[in-house]
């Protein structure tokens, strides 16, 4: 299966955006909600409750009794922070409900309906949601430790990694990520400019949460929830951002993945690989493309030609469509 170059504005993505999703949007924006409701109001009330708030309670009652509490006071030191318990949150469940959130974006694009228990899918697969989730974070890191131009390159190169697990569950975390990296080869920079076109709106929305930080302390738990509540607008903007993200994802790989999901009996679709082994010569405009009957050093010396970055360790078939990709792209 060959993938696309995206060519297309980020303009014309959302006006495209636009005109599908017109009268079932809001619907859609719901159930992001309920996805943050998940993970950020989660992971928030988490850390707000644990540890730290339940060691205070302790430590006042034995102070109450007239008991020493230094040893107390030692525990609570090296306890995990609140912030601490959110991640770890995060890192556990986050990977689940980001890969339920990428099933119930594609499937609403697919069919323009709101499938809200398909944001729980994750479960389904749960392990490998939380080791893909794990992987991407621990690789972003590792490039980000280089310096933070790797660390963004990196992070747009696996981006594609949860939307490819939505499509085929079957593949393996490390599929994931490795085909991820395959086709945003020329796609990382449309991508970014994609991100980049939706950050005033998100600046914008963001600031009812930002102005009530100016009110009330987030250290209880009416302003915890108070902040909240607030930032309920920029949940909007996030769940625009995420409809370009997966419409990005479309125009990547149509026509290769129509069918996703419905209904409460979720049957996935098997997809095909995104390597296609037979890849016979093509001919265009008196143009010989790469075909599989070339060796791998010829492909290599080929590819360095064109100044496109391939791994050593790509076979002959994935050097065969990034190639034919950039000769496409050339040609047009």
């Amino acid at each position: 299966m060959k993938y696309n170059i995206v060519t297309k504005s980020p303009l014309e993505i959302k006006m495209g955006l636009a005109q599908k999703t017109n009268g079932t949007l809001m619907q859609y924006v719901w159930g992001i909600i309920i996805f943050f409701v998940f993970t950020d109001w989660a992971s928030s009330l988490l850390g707000h409750y644990y540890p730290m708030k339940n060691i205070d309670l302790i430590i006042n009652f034995y102070k109450n009794l007239n008991v020493d509490t230094a040893n107390l006071s030692r525990l609570a030191e090296i306890l995990p922070s609140p912030a601490a318990s959110s991640a770890l949150y995060m890192t556990i469940i986050g990977g689940i409900f980001i890969f339920g959130r990428c099933i119930y974006t594609l499937h609403y694009l697919n069919s323009l309906k709101s499938e809200y228990p398909l944001i729980l899918s994750g479960f389904k697969f749960f392990i490998k949601a939380v080791i893909l989730n794990i992987l991407m974070g621990f690789f972003v890191a590792l490039w980000s430790m280089l310096l933070i131009v790797p660390g963004i390159i990196a992070f747009y190169n696996y981006r594609q990694a949860f939307y490819i697990l939505a499509s085929n569950p079957e593949k393996s975390p490390f599929q994931c990520i490795k085909e991820s990296k395959f086709i945003m080869n020329g796609n990382k920079f449309n991508l970014f400019k994609l991100d980049l076109s939706y950050l005033l709106l998100i600046i914008i929305l963001s600031l009812p949460a930002t102005i009530i930080l100016n009110f009330v302390d987030t250290k209880t738990l009416y302003g915890l929830m108070t902040f909240l509540i607030f930032s309920i607008p920029q949940y909007i903007a996030y769940a625009s951002a995420y409809l370009g993200q997966a419409e990005f994802f479309r125009l990547l790989i149509e026509p290769s993945a129509k069918e996703f999901y419905a209904g409460d009996d979720i049957s996935y679709s098997k997809g095909e690989n995104f390597i296609n082994s037979d890849n016979s010569e093509i001919i265009k405009e008196d143009r010989v493309y790469a075909n599989t009957k070339m060796k791998i050093e010829d492909l290599r010396n080929v590819a360095g030609t064109l100044g496109i970055e391939f791994d050593e360790n790509y076979t002959v078939e994935e050097l065969v469509m990034l190639i034919n990709n950039e000769l496409n792209r050339g040609s047009n």
